[in-house]
């Protein structure tokens, strides 16, 4: 199960709508990315949210992400826990941030995370265009979902200044921070503390 848990407004270019209609359509259309439920929930305001566990946290849900993602899935136990951080609402990465008419400069078939396959065998050297590109990124997304739990913090920024400390068990332990980022909605300001056996930052 892949779990949202919340929007932010980098998307559509400041021309094709206003900043705060383009923040509001962020916040509700996040929650309907394939998110079936919310593990994941902002703790009140002025408290801090309890500890997340996970066996890795890759911070970046664009084209490198996806691929650490793939690459993760394959050397993990089926049903590991892995977070993905984002500071924008969705997979996608700079694509997100792009203008429509912005296409690959690429053949589709040669820009996918690891072994996955783009759906539509016809015309393989088209230019696939920034609908296309999201799509098939989320659409990697859920497929990967099927042999991992994958949790997604989309709207939050981490803290650079993980720290790095032994467990109970001996085993070192990576401790981190990630906060939501200012949308413009009316979103509560909160921050996630993580525990994490590995740490993946996936932003080229």
């Amino acid at each position: 199960m892949i779990v949202h848990r919340t929007g932010h407004p980098w998307g559509a270019p400041t021309h094709e709508r206003p900043p705060a209609a383009r923040a509001r359509r962020a916040c509700v259309n996040a929650s309907r990315m394939g998110c079936a439920a919310s593990r994941v929930r902002a703790a009140p305001e002025g408290r801090e949210a309890d500890p997340l566990l996970f066996d890795l946290v890759i911070v970046g849900a664009g084209y490198a992400g996806l691929c650490a993602l793939e690459a993760a899935v394959g050397y993990h136990k089926r049903g590991h826990r892995i977070a993905i951080v984002d500071r924008r609402h969705s997979w996608g990465g700079h694509w997100v941030e792009q203008y429509g008419f912005v296409t690959l400069h690429q053949p589709r078939q040669q820009y996918t995370p690891g072994n996955e396959k783009w759906p539509d065998k016809d015309q393989p050297e088209r230019l696939a265009t920034k609908s296309e590109v999201l799509a098939h990124f989320e659409r990697c997304a859920r497929k990967l979902s099927r042999r991992a739990s994958i949790t997604c913090l989309f709207g939050h920024e981490y803290d650079e200044n993980a720290a790095l400390i032994n467990s109970e068990s001996g085993a070192p332990r990576l401790h981190l921070s990630c906060s939501t980022v200012d949308t413009g909605c009316d979103i509560p300001k909160s921050t996630h503390h993580i525990t994490a056996r590995g740490l993946i930052r996936a932003l080229g």
